[in-house]
């Protein structure tokens, strides 16, 4: 779990879901040795008509992440996830994340899908912000998915919510690359108390570290998943040593011929931002 900390200041607080967000990144070994894209991949996928319009080739599209790894359930296949923005300033882009699916020997589309991000003063993607994660999602027989994991780098002041290391996992199907599920991996709130203003009151906040599992039952032609959520919850007083309580809660996720959804109550912090209108819908 997280380096344990002695929280006697206002401070501890505030900084606190920002260690844990670092941290979580250590957590996922499957997604750890991706690493840079061999030439001339990262310019293919700018230029390929399979994402949409074609950009002439004087056209501004700066490159902000990538990473590629050899899929290690089909190692004739190599995964593939872009960034580019038209846009030099950090904090103000549009980003479209570009994830494709290549044959590893000749470099040719297999499969592809996008996503568009817009950075504010809650979304930031780093140079380092994107990772794949290749592991044993055997959603049925002969069908494995695999994950896209997007790191945010704002640092937004004192929200009352913040997520982290949102995870999409797709599955192929023809020549797209379709998402099924759609999840944050830390997630921290604030419980009680101002954590970054000058009052020295009492405060508690939670940090969430989520963690993806296979379950044994099927719906709708794929195995159902289980996600488990673990908690510490920092207390802090003014002049007194600071506190940190551990849970864990799980919740059961099943298929509906689309994606996948929470079995029972969704109204947990980490399942997503509340006032969601639909849950962690998928484009």
């Amino acid at each position: 779990m997280i380096a344990r900390l002695r929280p006697t200041k206002r401070a501890r607080s505030c900084v606190a879901w920002t260690l844990a967000a670092a941290f979580v990144a250590a957590t996922l070994p499957a997604s750890a040795a991706a690493g840079d894209c061999p030439d001339g991949v990262v310019e293919s996928l700018r230029v390929s008509d399979a994402f949409g319009e074609i950009p002439p080739p004087d056209y501004p599209m700066n490159v902000v992440a990538e990473t590629c790894k050899v899929w290690p359930y089909d190692t004739d296949r190599l995964l593939v996830a872009v960034a580019y923005s038209n846009d030099e300033s950090f904090g103000n882009r549009s980003v479209q994340v570009r994830v494709a699916m290549l044959d590893a020997r000749d470099q040719r589309l297999l499969a592809g899908y996008v996503m568009d991000k817009e950075e504010d003063a809650g979304f930031e993607l780093s140079k380092e912000g994107l990772a794949l994660d290749t592991a044993r999602y055997d959603l049925a027989p002969g069908v494995r998915a695999f994950g896209v994991v997007v790191d945010n780098e704002a640092h937004n002041g004192c929200p009352d919510y913040s997520y982290d290391r949102e995870l999409t996992l797709l599955v192929v199907d023809g020549t797209n690359l379709r998402p099924v599920l759609r999840q944050d991996l830390f997630a921290w709130m604030r419980v009680e108390g101002e954590p970054c203003s000058m009052s020295m009151g009492k405060v508690v906040t939670d940090n969430a570290n989520v963690f993806l599992a296979m379950a044994g039952e099927s719906h709708a032609g794929y195995r159902d998943m289980r996600l488990t959520a673990k908690i510490t919850r920092y207390t802090n007083e003014p002049d007194r040593d600071g506190t940190e309580r551990t849970r864990s809660e799980h919740r059961l996720l099943r298929y509906d011929g689309r994606r996948y959804r929470p079995v029972g109550d969704d109204d947990v912090f980490w399942l997503g931002p509340p006032g969601s209108p639909e849950w962690r819908d998928v484009q």
